[in-house]
């Protein structure tokens, strides 16, 4: 399993489809990481969702950062070449575009995998 955390900044508000209601907008990101990963490695797990506010004028939120942290079977990377450089980059691509439908604004800031003790670098190998 790779695990990789995806750091997203978004300015301005929500489009039309999304409330201003954190927990809901969290989930609704939970489920296009879910279907993110379900296209590209067959499956996986979306560990944590955090969305964090940015406070304008009289309290209105002018941005968003989201902080978001997944676990996925590399070695059923669905494209190839199956390398790391893809792995994070495809990752990177998929969520700008789903995530743009529901902000104004995205800029995916980083996509990084992240080392876990029980990992090797085996998966880039098939």
């Amino acid at each position: 399993m790779c695990i990789y955390d995806i750091q997203v900044r978004c300015k301005g508000v929500f489009a039309e489809v999304i409330t201003d209601d954190a927990v809901t907008t969290e989930l609704t990101i939970e489920d296009i990481m879910g279907n993110i990963l379900l296209e590209l490695f067959d499956g996986g797990r979306i560990e944590e969702v955090k969305l964090g506010f940015a406070s304008g004028a009289l309290g209105r939120p002018r941005g968003y950062s989201i902080q978001i942290r997944v676990q996925c079977p590399c070695q059923h990377f669905s494209l190839t070449p199956r390398t790391e450089e893809n792995m994070s980059g495809e990752m990177q691509k998929k969520t700008y575009r789903m995530l743009k439908e529901l902000f104004t604004s995205v800029e995916i800031a980083k996509v990084t995998r992240v080392a876990a003790p029980w990992q090797s670098d085996d998966c880039y190998a098939y």
